[in-house]
């Protein structure tokens, strides 16, 4: 991966799981949308953990294919009662839309380390989006909470956990993108997915915001 080293810079760090995982709920999406897009989603489902197939994932009009699930490995070790718990990954995929192609890579971990029921747990995602050598996403979060560079262009970037129904779960249930001129954008993954995508945007833009979309649908957590 040529750009797992500034990928690394790029992480996440929670003390939840931070994927899409299996779970029942179904996201409220945020207020704010506006006329945002919806963009329909195929290929996606947030109750397999298993690698997608070549072009199993659309977003809308945008392919996502050659994926590419470059490592997946981990280790638990047990202890007197204390349990150690790491995981650790990397993915690469592409974006085509428009006849225009982006490179997505993405890494994660995950590590759990305490007593049954008092672990402490932290979690590790980043992910950036080339086209041809330029950058146009890269993804930052710590404790559910964020940002994004899109093109030249921060965003805001939150970790959602309210349900249709109840109150907020500890599972995250989607993303938040939020724009310099308040935009917003939100990728929804439980059930089979969803994802609104700002309206009147700059193509290099809706094309890395995407791409940053496609590396969160793809996004498989521990748990």
């Amino acid at each position: 991966m040529k750009a797992r080293a500034r990928v690394a810079s790029f992480a996440l760090s929670l003390s939840v799981s931070l994927g899409s995982g299996c779970t029942k709920h179904v996201l409220r999406p945020p207020a704010g949308l506006g006329d945002a897009q919806e963009l329909p989603v195929q290929g996606f489902s947030s109750g397999f953990k298993t690698s997608f197939r070549e072009r199993d994932l659309k977003l809308g009009d945008y392919l996502v294919t050659h994926i590419d699930r470059d490592f997946d490995r981990g280790s638990e070790r047990s202890s007197g009662g204390f349990v150690s718990e790491t995981h650790s990954g990397a993915y690469r995929f592409d974006l085509r839309a428009g006849g225009r192609t982006l490179h997505g890579e993405c890494t994660t971990d995950y590590e759990s380390k305490g007593k049954a029921g008092f672990a402490k747990v932290s979690s590790r995602f980043g992910c950036e989006c080339v086209e041809g050598g330029s950058p146009r996403a890269e993804l930052d979060i710590v404790d559910g909470k964020g940002s994004a560079r899109i093109v030249d262009n921060d965003y805001e970037l939150a970790v959602l956990h309210q349900p249709e129904r109840g109150g907020p779960v500890r599972a995250n249930l989607g993303y938040r993108f939020k724009g310099p001129r308040g935009q917003q954008g939100v990728v929804d993954v439980t059930a089979h997915g969803r994802a609104w995508l700002p309206a009147a945007l700059p193509e290099d833009e809706s094309l890395g915001l995407v791409c940053g979309y496609a590396g969160l649908f793809l996004y498989r957590p521990v748990k």
